[in-house]
């Protein structure tokens, strides 16, 4: 059998630890600090020379990665599209191929329980790091766009911030089985309804839709349901017992968010996704069967439409600048992960945890479709997190395969490469 060289423990520090933390901070400062620093800037770079580092180094085999770089690999054709025809090269094409890379982080470092619980560990900690953001910003003032009237912060990222605990908090089924101590399994618990308090709070439609998607496809797929399904009944009792506590600022929260938009039907017509609906659709009506394959180019619609506003949903963002080319290799990325988790199906009997991870897996991918109708294709934190976690689970997996194969036939040697 074919195995990839030990890597060194800085080298899984650096690339599951570190980068995550890294992340999260930058995701906690970027817009605060906009003004003096561009953290933006800065965090492409250290991934950039990561990503170089990497497969420079590394090789890695995967159907999903595949469709990942392919998907990556058509947006920078699109995106070199919108730089010919309209002379400015999009930011989304080198964002779009950093979070797909982080597939093969996981894919590539996770290849024992001890380093996968190590995962586990790193994303309660980026929760942590998350909760103490908050926190600060609520005691020293600090607050960014939407909603600052509520009087409670949501800190440098706003109420989008809790798109991003969507996908950190869709694992917790896992990270309840890791902890062993009966505290730790408390703590857990209260950090999953902080969590909750949090994208209730912040009102956010994908965030919402994201987070029932994802628990909807964890319930169906997870052998662990009547746990689920009792752990769940008492935390939406605690939140409904301590709904007083986050009333006000609920309410608050939707009494700004209706001065921005209200389910009138004069004001549906003019919200801003609904608009990009008739344009976009509007306009595939009419363009050549070519251009409706190709799109017209990445992040271009501002230019194309005459408009200042970029498309909020993928599905849109996608089909209008990368054409059915790139949606449907955008659906493959997803697809492909389904797939190949569950070739890894057999391990169930005697890995019972291995249903629990497609389970998440499952979860995280219906998760980001929720949150797609808030444009989170391009965002580098946020698909970073979700894919680092899918691949971490498959190398896994892929870990216990290949012992399987040795424990079953020891002298033959296995034709699957890493």
């Amino acid at each position: 059998m074919r195995r990839k060289p030990p890597f060194r423990q800085w080298e899984f520090d650096v690339y599951i630890k570190y980068m995550t933390y890294f992340n999260v901070i930058v995701l906690s400062f970027v817009n605060l600090l906009k003004e003096s620093v561009n953290l933006g800037v800065i965090r492409a770079i250290v991934l950039f020379m990561a990503a170089f580092w990497f497969f420079s180094t590394k090789k890695v085999r995967s159907t999903t990665f595949k469709y990942l770089l392919l998907f990556s690999l058509w947006i920078l054709i699109m995106g070199t599209v919108t730089w010919y025809r309209y002379e400015f090269f999009p930011d989304k094409v080198l964002k779009v191929f950093l979070a797909s890379v982080s597939f093969a982080y996981g894919l590539y470092f996770i290849t024992s329980f001890q380093s996968f619980v190590e995962l586990n560990k790193v994303y309660i900690v980026s929760i942590l790091l998350i909760m103490i953001t908050i926190l600060v910003a609520n005691l020293t003032g600090v607050s960014y766009k939407l909603y600052t009237e509520t009087g409670f912060s949501l800190g440098g990222q706003g109420v989008n911030i809790a798109k991003n605990l969507t996908i950190f908090v869709l694992p917790f089924p896992i990270y309840l089985i890791i902890v062993k101590k009966k505290w730790q399994s408390l703590a857990m618990k209260a950090l999953y309804v902080a969590c909750l308090m949090i994208i209730i709070i912040s009102l956010k439609r994908g965030a919402m839709l994201g987070f029932m998607l994802g628990m909807t496809a964890y319930f169906l797929t997870s052998g662990r349901r009547g746990k689920f399904l009792r752990n769940s009944l008492i935390v939406f009792a605690i939140l409904f017992f301590t709904f007083p506590l986050y009333e006000p600022v609920l309410q608050q929260t939707l009494a700004a968010r209706q001065h921005n938009f209200s389910l009138d039907e004069k004001n549906i017509e003019v919200e801003g996704r609904f608009r990009e609906y008739k344009m976009t659709m509007q306009d595939l009506r009419q363009k050549s069967v070519l251009r409706v394959l190709t799109g017209e180019g990445v992040q271009a619609e501002g230019k194309y439409f005459n408009i200042i506003r970029m498309h909020h949903t993928d599905l849109f963002s996608i089909l209008f600048g990368a054409g059915l080319i790139g949606l449907v290799l955008y659906i493959m990325t997803f697809s492909a992960s389904i797939t190949e988790a569950n070739f890894f199906r057999r391990l169930e009997t005697s890995k019972p945890i291995v249903r629990e991870m497609r389970a998440v897996i499952n979860a995280l991918i219906a998760g980001l479709i929720g949150l797609s109708i808030s444009g989170v294709y391009h965002t580098i934190d946020l698909r970073a997190v979700a894919f680092l976690y899918i691949g971490g689970c498959i190398g896994l997996m892929r870990s216990y395969f290949f012992s399987e194969q040795v424990k079953n036939k020891p002298g033959e040697k296995n034709s699957l490469h890493w």
